[in-house]
């Protein structure tokens, strides 16, 4: 155990105490309740910014509109693109091997047909939130579809990397949020996401290596993978990394849940988890406090291989185990 002082890890879960078995003693000793934990919440993004306006455009890096046709934009080489105005419909990337960098600079994107932004294919592809600006991408599909493919506001078929330092607001009423599935990866930005599903899924993996971000799932767990095996590349899949920034998630199920392993690190980092009815944002929870727990898994941090938390501040507040690992867990020096 490293002895170099850190920040203190604060971890506050429901747990019921049935009964206990205390040896005789002598004297009575009167245990004082531990300080509670102030989580430090971002503010909410959607309170600071209005919400851009003008004609819609998406134009290439030498300013050559895109054409649109029917609401649908379509990216089908590699090169940098631009999107400003707001838009009724879909912007879809099918660039094959090509290497897309998608900048929002100002771009509010709608859609109630399909998911806004849909990456069919592409080599490289990296959504750029730009420097000061507010941007919007909202699925307003009103109910999900049993079978549905594009199952998310940001839906990707690729490795999808989301940065920027600007601000991105991303809201679905149905579907997930963020979904690649392979890797996902964000930096920098401010991000805030509410969706019925996850509000962040990779299939592989989530990595969050920077950025102020509120992520919200009113229905079921906020971050997500899938895969635990390994990849072509000799990878494992399955893991969820945060490696700095500031990150408020709120779940109806699972804060975290992780097909293999869950790591936190970087002496920065801030994540606040609350889940079932500790979030002010789920619906149809069944969580309770004492021992009336969740009728279904609604952990702070769950992985099914380990978890490991190494640097930073992490609160939690659930209605089931705030960490639950299936092969051991470790805690230095957060």
């Amino acid at each position: 155990m490293k002895t170099h002082k850190k920040h203190i890890c604060f971890l506050i879960c429901t747990v019921m105490l049935s009964s206990f078995l205390i040896p005789a003693i002598s004297e009575t000793y009167s245990i004082p309740d531990p300080p509670a934990a102030e989580p430090m919440l971002n503010p909410d993004p959607e309170n600071e910014s209005a919400s851009p306006s003008g004609a819609f455009t998406l134009t290439d890096g030498n300013g050559t509109p895109v054409e649109g046709k029917n609401g649908e934009y379509t990216i089908t080489g590699g090169g940098e693109y631009t999107a400003k105005g707001a838009l009724n419909g879909r912007v879809i990337v099918d660039a094959g091997e090509g290497e897309v960098t998608l900048g929002l600079k100002g771009a509010v994107l709608r859609c109630s047909t399909g998911a806004p932004v849909t990456i069919v294919s592409a080599g490289k592809i990296d959504i750029e939130a730009k420097k000061n600006t507010f941007n919007m991408i909202s699925d307003e599909r009103a109910e999900a579809v049993t079978g549905e493919e594009y199952d998310a506001a940001v839906w990707a078929d690729v490795d999808l990397k989301i940065s920027g330092r600007g601000t991105l607001i991303v809201a679905s009423a149905a579907y997930a949020g963020i979904k690649s599935r392979d890797d996902l990866k964000l930096r920098n930005l401010t991000l805030k996401v509410t969706a019925a599903d996850n509000a962040l899924k990779g299939n592989d993996s989530v990595r969050i290596e920077s950025g102020s971000m509120i992520l919200i799932s009113t229905e079921s767990d906020g971050i997500r993978t899938k895969s635990s095996g390994i990849s072509k590349k000799g990878s494992q899949r399955g893991d969820v990394i945060i490696e700095g920034g500031h990150i408020d998630l709120y779940a109806a199920r699972d804060g975290i849940s992780a097909a293999h392993d869950v790591r936190i690190t970087g002496d920065d980092t801030v994540l606040n988890v609350f889940t079932a009815d500790r979030s002010e944002y789920s619906v149809n929870t069944a969580g309770g406090s004492g021992s009336e727990k969740a009728a279904y898994s609604a952990k702070g941090i769950k992985a099914d291989n380990g978890i490991e938390i190494d640097g930073g501040r992490v609160t939690i507040l659930s209605a089931d185990d705030g960490i639950h690992a299936t092969s051991g867990k470790a805690l230095e020096n957060g």
